[in-house]
Order: structure tokens, then sequence, then C-alpha cells
């Protein structure tokens, strides 16, 4: 894919930030630039010649692009939004991610029938057996969520290798991993919750 157009989206967030159209932006950065942008636009503070609506929602789009800017998927994403004019979604689980998709499901699995078992199970035996399960399903799911990070951590560290590859045109490296971070933070919001339902049965 190599495309010069930009995209169809009704805000620059990096623009409204005052930053550069980069993916290499660090939290703290986003942060100060946020910080810098709100003591001139916050609502307590309206500006000369500017309503409370309209304070308002500037401190909102601001909100957001700080929401935006700081979290690396949605950073990935509004960047290509930029870049590309209606770029193609990911519908598929890329092959780097099949051996990683089968361990997801393997241990969501086990989580889901403990938790369904526990529903069930109305005598006092019967849940301390299943406490114990638990707990290993709990070490489990938490060994995934590690690999899932890491797997994310490692993606995000290539985003220069991904902005330097969309300066000569060539966006795929940044849709593929557009794709990638989906399914990874869609599978860690999945495991984060049955973690969840097997710390309060265990």
């Amino acid at each position: 894919m190599s495309s010069e157009q930009a995209g169809d989206v009704t805000s620059d967030y990096y623009a409204l930030m005052g930053l550069p159209v980069s993916l290499s932006l660090e939290s703290k950065t986003v942060d100060e630039a946020w910080r810098t942008k709100t003591r001139v636009v916050h609502p307590d503070l309206k500006a000369d010649g500017t309503s409370g609506d309209e304070t308002t929602e500037n401190a909102a789009g601001l909100n957001e692009a700080r929401r935006i800017l700081s979290d690396p998927l949605l950073r990935l994403e509004h960047w290509l939004d930029l870049k590309i004019a209606g770029f193609p979604r990911a519908t598929a689980i890329d092959e780097d991610l099949l051996c990683l998709f089968s361990e997801v499901n393997a241990a969501l699995a086990r989580a889901d029938d403990l938790i369904q078992k526990r529903a069930a199970t109305t005598t006092e035996l019967g849940k301390a057996v299943l406490a114990g399960d638990a707990v290993s399903a709990q070490l489990a799911v938490q060994d995934l969520l590690g690999s899932l990070r890491k797997k994310s951590a490692e993606i995000v560290d290539q985003f220069s290798a991904f902005e330097a590859a969309g300066d000569r045109g060539d966006y795929d490296p940044g849709v593929r991993a557009l794709g990638r971070l989906t399914f990874l933070k869609k599978w860690e919001r999945e495991g984060q919750k049955r973690l969840l339902d097997l710390i309060a049965i265990a």
C-alpha cells in the first residue's frame, strides 16, 4: 500500500495538542502538551472573546487528544487515519499471532469452565476443590497477560520503523501492526476479566 493522500478524519489531534505527527511520542510529552493547552482553554479559565460553551468543547477535544495520543494502539490508528484515506482494518488474525491465539483460547476456555462449575456448585467441599483449581488457572491467565503485553511492547518498539516506512510511502507495516495490536488488546481485556472472575472464586 502506498498513499500520499491524507485520511478523512474530523480532527488532527497532533495539531490540536501542538505536537509533531509522530508515532514515537512519549506519554510525558503528551501530558506536558495537554497541561500547556488546558491552561489556555480550561472552561473555568474562560479566554477573552471565547464563550463558555466553546471553551468546554475545546477542553473536551484536548482530553480526547490526550487519550488518543497516550495509547499506542489509538495513536497508530490516528496516525494512519491522517496518512491514508480509508485504510483497511484487519479482520483476520495475523500469522504471527496464531500460536499465541491458541494459548489465549486454551487459557480462557479453562477459566470459563471453572467459572461455570463454580456457579453450579452448592457444597462447601465442591467450592473448596474448585478454589484450588481457580488459583492454578489464575496463574495461567497471568502468564498469558504477560505474554500479550510483551508482544504488544515488541510491536510498539517498532513504531519508528513504521514511521520511516511511511515517509517512503509504505504504510503496510503500520497497518499490519495495528491489526496485531488490536487483537492483542482485545485478548488482554478478555484475560483481565477472567482473572477478576477467577480471583472472586478462589
